[in-house]
């Protein structure tokens, strides 16, 4: 829906999205024979469109519109793909826009979350959703952030009885995100190639080296075919979350390691992380976490943590193994936004940089004022191997945590919260 536009908005914001829209996006990205999950999939045009092009297509909404789903979920609120998807996770909507495109923004976040294991996610949004100050999160310092493909023609989201009337004011682009991360800089893309009036095919110059890379791979001419999108393996990244408290954990191993501690990766140091590569991951998992000022921090059963749903010193984190370029093996927990609240830029951030880390790169945290940067090391993985102990994770959390686990409502953190004390 163009944000210009003198119509009143549709309820839930459904607006089909025209074919060519797809074969635009089909110029850069190979489809065929690709699964593609359509979160936001409406009546199906788009997955219709999808699988004229070739792709295998797997439909979820929030709501039914009379189309068959294969899950009826909120894309917003997702942690991982629904059971019934198997396989590398490829999202491809015209999301939601909502009001100063807030619900847009929760779809970007989830997508981010969904493919921290490996993937791709392409929007259709507006052309200058990337330019504002606050989205920046997003795209100009999300490493995971390939590019944008500008449409040279306007969607036209309702008709007229009149053509000459129907003359739409907004343009729109398609934003891709990879995991893992691209190696260029964000490509700048145009699509469709030929004219809406006369056919004719739209110049389009030779892409140069720095617009290639790994992540996505342009079409050098319109005789060529596309390369598909380099993704990884499946697995999602982040989560569903209430509001969170920014849990970290740091370890420092001696042989078997005695002592792991709960940090983030400290600034200045270089860091990686191992990538998940199963549905199943084996080195980041989420819990339960209880935290006070004062006091180490608590691992809570989940099942407690439900009974305690009104306890605002619980949310749920990420925590996730990593290890230093200097041999320090550690957990970094991880703060997730609540789904129904504001974003948070330093929860982004760190969640965008760990996944940076998880890509095979030595990274070290940079503080700004509003949110994390990052900095990447020349270094690669094959010129300084990470040190990885031969300790699972669920040893090294047991380690952290020690006998700060809750699994019973008779605990006595529970009366320190009711009652205080004096310890």
């Amino acid at each position: 829906m163009g944000k210009h536009g003198s119509y009143p908005r549709v309820d839930g914001d459904h607006y089909p999205t025209p074919d060519w829209a797809i074969a635009a996006l089909a110029e850069h990205v190979d489809l065929a024979g690709q699964l593609i999950w359509e979160p936001a999939c409406g009546a199906g045009r788009m997955a219709e469109a999808l699988k004229a092009a070739g792709a295998t297509v797997y439909c979820s909404d929030v709501e039914s519109r009379g189309l068959p789903l294969d899950a009826l979920i909120d894309f917003t609120l997702a942690s991982t793909a629904p059971n019934g998807f198997n396989g590398t996770i490829r999202i491809i909507s015209n999301p939601a826009f909502g009001r100063q495109g807030k619900i847009a923004e929760r779809f970007i976040e989830a997508g981010l979350r969904l493919i921290g294991g490996g993937g791709f996610l392409a929007l259709l949004l507006a052309a200058d959703f990337d330019s504002g100050k606050t989205r920046a999160r997003f795209f100009r310092d999300c490493p995971l952030f390939a590019g944008k493909i500008v449409l040279t023609r306007r969607i036209v989201w309702f008709s007229n009885p009149d053509p000459e009337k129907e003359r739409p004011k907004e343009n729109h682009a398609w934003f891709l995100w990879t995991c893992p991360a691209p190696q260029t800089a964000p490509a700048l893309l145009y699509a469709p190639r030929t004219s809406a009036r006369d056919g004719r095919a739209c110049r389009q110059s030779t892409p140069t080296s720095s617009e290639k890379g790994d992540a996505v791979t342009i079409k050098p001419s319109s005789t060529e075919k596309v390369v598909p999108l380099t993704v990884g393996n499946p697995a999602a990244a982040a989560s569903l979350a209430i509001d969170q408290k920014h849990m970290e954990d740091f370890a420092n191993p001696e042989a078997q390691s005695s002592i792991v501690a709960c940090q983030r990766p400290a600034k200045g140091i270089f860091f990686t992380v191992l990538r998940e590569t199963e549905q199943i991951w084996k080195d980041r998992k989420y819990y339960f976490m209880l935290e006070m000022e004062g006091r180490d921090p608590y691992i809570v059963a989940p099942e407690i943590a439900k009974e305690k749903g009104d306890e605002d010193t619980i949310r749920p984190v990420l925590i996730v193994r990593y290890v230093t370029m200097a041999g320090d093996e550690g957990l970094w927990a991880l703060k997730l936004d609540r789904p129904d609240g504001k974003s948070n830029h330093w929860n982004t951030s760190a969640l965008n940089i760990m996944e940076l880390a998880a890509s095979g790169k030595w990274v070290r945290i940079v503080s700004m004022k509003k949110y994390y940067r990052y900095q990447q090391s020349k270094k690669t993985l094959g010129e300084v191997p990470p040190k990885f102990t031969d300790q699972t994770f669920d040893e090294l959390v047991n380690i952290a945590f020690k006998d700060r686990v809750i699994t019973t409502l008779d605990h006595e953190i529970w009366d320190v919260l009711e009652n205080g004390s004096d310890k």
